[in-house]
């Protein structure tokens, strides 16, 4: 538990690394307007999602390429 912010960060790191290089192609919010693994209150929730829809819809065309 003590290094479990550690692990996640260099997990992310390594995540968006591999992106760059062309390896995989991650789809993530910008930012997660401080929304925690254990946030209850729906309007954060939704907020957060509704990142998450509009990053997709707007990386779509460089999805579509990455896999073709």
């Amino acid at each position: 538990m003590k290094n479990r912010a550690e692990s996640y960060n260099k997990l992310t790191e390594e995540l968006f690394e591999e992106e760059k290089k062309g390896n995989l192609f991650v789809i993530a919010p910008r930012d997660t307007f401080g929304v925690g693994r254990t946030e209850g209150k729906w309007e954060m929730l939704g907020k957060l999602y509704q990142e998450g829809l509009d990053v997709a819809r707007e990386r779509m065309p460089e999805l579509r390429e990455y896999l073709s």
